[in-house]
Protein backbone atom coordinates (compact mmCIF):
# COMPACT_ATOMS: atom_id res chain seq x y z
CA UNK A 1 0.00 0.00 0.00
CA UNK A 2 2.66 2.59 0.62
CA UNK A 3 4.23 2.06 -2.60
CA UNK A 4 0.77 2.89 -3.90
CA UNK A 5 0.84 5.97 -1.97
CA UNK A 6 4.06 6.99 -3.03
CA UNK A 7 3.32 6.64 -6.77
CA UNK A 8 0.14 8.58 -6.33
CA UNK A 9 2.48 11.40 -4.50
CA UNK A 10 5.02 10.99 -7.19
CA UNK A 11 1.86 12.37 -9.65
CA UNK A 12 0.75 14.77 -7.25
CA UNK A 13 2.53 15.87 -4.15
CA UNK A 14 -0.33 17.94 -2.84
CA UNK A 15 -3.03 14.84 -2.81
CA UNK A 16 -3.69 15.08 1.54
CA UNK A 17 -5.75 11.96 1.45
CA UNK A 18 -2.53 10.00 -0.09
CA UNK A 19 -0.35 11.74 2.79
CA UNK A 20 -3.09 10.68 5.78
CA UNK A 21 -3.56 6.87 3.91
CA UNK A 22 0.45 6.46 4.03
CA UNK A 23 0.35 7.60 7.70
CA UNK A 24 -2.02 5.10 8.43
CA UNK A 25 -0.14 2.78 6.44
CA UNK A 26 3.01 3.38 8.40
CA UNK A 27 1.26 3.44 12.11
CA UNK A 28 -0.05 0.35 11.22
CA UNK A 29 3.17 -1.06 10.74
CA UNK A 30 4.42 1.10 14.11
CA UNK A 31 6.77 2.99 12.38
CA UNK A 32 5.18 6.15 13.96
CA UNK A 33 8.00 8.95 13.55
CA UNK A 34 7.09 8.26 9.30
CA UNK A 35 3.65 8.33 10.10
CA UNK A 36 3.84 11.85 12.24
CA UNK A 37 5.90 12.78 9.29
CA UNK A 38 3.03 12.25 6.66
CA UNK A 39 0.79 13.94 8.96
CA UNK A 40 2.19 16.51 9.04
CA UNK A 41 2.13 17.03 5.32
CA UNK A 42 -1.16 16.71 5.16
CA UNK A 43 -1.70 19.76 7.75
CA UNK A 44 0.89 21.83 5.44
CA UNK A 45 -1.54 21.06 2.72
CA UNK A 46 -4.83 21.36 5.01
CA UNK A 47 -4.27 23.10 8.48
CA UNK A 48 -7.65 21.91 9.23
CA UNK A 49 -7.96 18.42 8.32
CA UNK A 50 -9.48 16.93 11.23
CA UNK A 51 -8.51 13.33 10.71
CA UNK A 52 -4.66 14.08 10.19
CA UNK A 53 -4.77 15.98 13.02
CA UNK A 54 -6.71 12.86 15.08
CA UNK A 55 -3.90 10.46 13.61
CA UNK A 56 -1.15 12.67 14.32
CA UNK A 57 -2.05 12.87 18.00
CA UNK A 58 -2.43 8.92 18.14
CA UNK A 59 1.00 8.11 16.38
CA UNK A 60 2.48 10.72 19.13
CA UNK A 61 0.87 8.74 21.86
CA UNK A 62 2.50 5.84 20.74
CA UNK A 63 5.76 6.56 20.12
CA UNK A 64 5.73 8.23 23.83
CA UNK A 65 4.62 4.84 24.97
CA UNK A 66 7.39 2.60 23.65
CA UNK A 67 10.22 5.82 24.41
CA UNK A 68 8.82 5.25 27.98
CA UNK A 69 9.30 1.57 27.56
CA UNK A 70 12.73 2.32 26.56
CA UNK A 71 12.11 0.63 22.75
Amino acid sequence: AIRCYDKALEIDPKYAPAWNNKGIALHKLERYEEAIRCYDKVLEIDPKDASAKNNKVLAQAKLRELKEKGN
